[in-house]
């Protein structure tokens, strides 16, 4: 019985429902939750069938819910009163949303959700995206532990309150925005970044950040914003950097090394995979800068460098613990 919770609803259904009296007992059983997948490959007769059907039987054991769509959340936040009746519901994921007014309705009967994924391209004005991140990311959704945001512009963070989730991954963002963010998340633990771009110099000297995971992608950001930004993050255990940069400082293996050596005492895995646009072709100095006693002998670094139109370098890095432990 417990391999049907790992099932689609619809799948499940759809392939065993009234083969037999045992098999209806079985997929009925009160212990078993539901995932309910309605993704856009989903067609019209297999949804009514799920709303008219299937839903009814299981709405109070629905712990997963997807659904693609503007038309089809709407319709289920009618039939179902904003999923008021989903009342074991814990992971939400609304795919091409146009507008907040359902999402809004949704989140004031469903504040025990712990996890909600946002992914539109449908929406790329600026203040709806504002108010869409505002009302997820704030204190009025106490359970909230992890969340994504992805939208056809950027993550927009002005309205946001603050937020305990732990887990967070956005699709588009400036640094701005992502300083006005860090400000109300003091407990995030892991940060994804699909596309940080700009850069701001503004302090973070007022928060305690606890972010232990760092993935990013860069795209225009100054070496000394990324500096300041890692600075404020001593908890951090791995840090992940790709990107498209100008910024040539990203390949001196000398200022990593102060960056890492004072403020970033627990990073245990630091990997780099960049292009740099530079018209420097040599790469002999560059490399120089990564084979000194720091990186030899604390940290067990692959690194790989090559020039094609642009500077590409990949660095992959695993502190070596026992020689970081070893007594002076």
């Amino acid at each position: 019985m417990d391999i049907l919770e790992y099932l689609d609803a619809y799948d499940i259904y759809n392939a065993l429902y009234n083969l037999n009296y045992r098999l209806n007992l079985v997929i009925n059983d009160v212990r078993v939750s539901k995932r309910v997948h309605l993704f856009s490959n989903v067609d019209e007769s297999q949804f009514n069938f799920m709303c008219n059907e299937i839903l009814p039987q299981i709405q109070d054991r629905i712990l997963s819910l997807v659904i693609a769509h503007n038309s089809r959340i709407h319709t289920l936040t009618v039939i179902f009163n904003s999923l008021e009746r989903f009342t074991s519901l814990r992971k939400l994921t609304l795919i091409d949303i146009e507008t907040k007014i359902d999402l809004k309705n949704i989140l004031a009967k469903q504040q025990q959700l712990s996890s909600i994924d946002i992914s539109t391209y449908k929406i790329d004005n600026e203040m709806l995206i504002s108010d869409i991140c505002g009302m997820i990311i704030c204190e009025k959704l106490p359970r909230l532990k992890e969340c994504s945001l992805s939208f056809r512009n950027n993550c927009i963070f002005k309205n946001v309150t603050t937020s305990y989730i732990k887990y967070l991954t956005i699709g588009w963002c400036s640094m701005t925005e992502l300083i006005v963010l860090l400000h109300h998340t003091p407990t995030l633990k892991t940060l994804n970044i699909r596309y940080l771009h700009d850069y701001d110099f503004s302090t973070l000297d007022d928060t305690n950040l606890v972010v232990k995971i760092l993935n990013v992608f860069l795209y225009c950001v100054p070496f000394n914003n990324i500096e300041l930004l890692l600075k404020h993050m001593s908890k951090l255990k791995s840090v992940t950097i790709k990107g498209h940069l100008d910024d040539y400082n990203y390949t001196d293996g000398q200022q990593w090394q102060t960056l890492l050596t004072s403020f970033l005492p627990l990073l245990e895995i630091f990997s780099v995979n960049i292009n740099v646009a530079t018209s420097i072709s040599s790469t002999g100095d560059l490399l120089a800068s990564f084979q000194t006693e720091f990186w030899q002998f604390q940290w067990h670094l692959e690194v790989e460098c090559r020039y094609k139109r642009h500077l590409i370098l990949i660095l992959n890095g695993k502190r070596n613990v026992s020689q970081q432990e070893a007594p002076d």
